[in-house]
């Protein structure tokens, strides 16, 4: 090639040494300029970077995150149980503009679980907060649905009943 024998030659009568990577960088540099070799050679690092991965799916109906919490008032502490799919079940406690502490880390029947969700996806979504409340967050299939209430007859009745298996897994565990 007749580029070689033309750099070796420059680098002959130059200043730099094309002996390594650093010497050649250098004489880019001199030749361009340093802010247009670091761009081009983050380019290159950005470049071969990129990949593209693979996101969880959401997609699997029986995949659920349910989270029940009670709450607010002056002192703006809340109470809550997050259930997952798997039966896991984690109870927690948050104090004002805090972090969440965890209770108790258990596991219950998942079916049960899955009932539960079954039953408050038949309610009618409802966002009517207040001093103190009540809410249920329900993560599925990549949606997530709030329900938010202060007095709510049918959706007050879902809660007690799923605060309760929160409430016997804990008492198992002990």
């Amino acid at each position: 090639m007749i580029i070689v024998p033309t750099i070796k030659r420059y680098f002959k009568r130059s200043k730099y040494r094309i002996t390594n990577g650093i010497g050649l960088l250098s004489w880019i540099c001199h030749g361009f300029g340093h802010r247009f070799v670091l761009l081009v050679i983050g380019s290159i690092f950005l470049l071969l970077g990129c990949k593209q991965y693979d996101m969880p799916e959401w997609s699997v109906q029986n995949e659920f995150h349910l989270s029940l919490s009670r709450g607010g008032g002056f002192t703006g502490a809340t109470r809550g149980c997050d259930f997952f799919s798997d039966g896991r079940v984690r109870q927690w406690k948050k104090r004002a503009g805090g972090i969440a502490d965890s209770l108790q880390v258990l596991v219950l029947d998942p079916s049960v679980l899955c009932q539960q969700v079954d039953e408050l996806s038949l309610l009618e979504l409802v966002d009517i907060p207040g001093n103190m409340w009540y809410r249920v967050s329900l993560l599925q299939s990549g949606k997530q649905r709030i329900w938010m209430w202060r007095e709510h007859i049918e959706l007050t009745s879902w809660y007690r009943r799923t605060w309760a298996l929160c409430q016997q897994g804990i008492a198992k565990e002990r």
